[in-house]
């Protein structure tokens, strides 16, 4: 779209200057392959909850973390504007994305779920979320299995914050 000597693009949730008109826009490769991205990211937009493509979310921001580093001008913010995820949480997605390759995702568990094995220990984060799947454990309960050597109610008491004194 081109408005008042500007080139825009625009998706339902974010419109994002690219450059004046009166300039040939670049249609190089790296162009292309972010304005992709862009797109990608704002078609998923609003969309959160248990349900929610986490795992298409971490591959963008995986994708632009290694693919570009620190570029000013494709960079985890333009992903957040496309996406409306912030940018810290698009590095924890792109972290997650590093650590679990796609085939060793548990699509069906949470990103809450891969978080927690993530602070664990590495070798054992596939074992859990298997557990997690099989036993239905929320990402509270993962984390409080891994505390609790296999048990989620080992330490539940600390889910309230009381105990009880004997």
């Amino acid at each position: 779209m081109i408005t008042a000597g500007y080139i825009f693009i625009v998706t339902d949730t974010c419109m994002q200057h690219l450059q004046p008109a009166s300039l040939p826009v670049p249609h190089t490769n790296v162009t292309k392959e972010w304005l992709k991205i862009l797109t990608q990211a704002s078609s998923f937009s609003g969309i959160s909850g248990k349900k929610s493509p986490w795992g298409i979310m971490a591959d963008l921001a995986y994708k632009v973390v290694s693919r570009w580093k620190n570029h000013p001008n494709y960079n985890l913010s333009g992903l957040a504007a496309a996406s409306g995820i912030s940018v810290d949480r698009l590095r924890l997605l792109a972290r997650t994305a590093a650590f679990f390759l796609p085939k060793d995702r548990v699509m069906q568990l949470s990103i809450g779920h891969h978080i927690e094995v993530m602070r664990g220990d590495p070798d054992r984060a596939l074992y859990w979320l298997h557990q997690a799947r099989e036993k239905g454990w929320s990402s509270k309960d993962i984390r409080l299995a891994i505390d609790g050597d296999g048990d989620p109610r080992k330490y539940s008491w600390l889910r309230c914050g009381t105990m009880s004194l004997i």
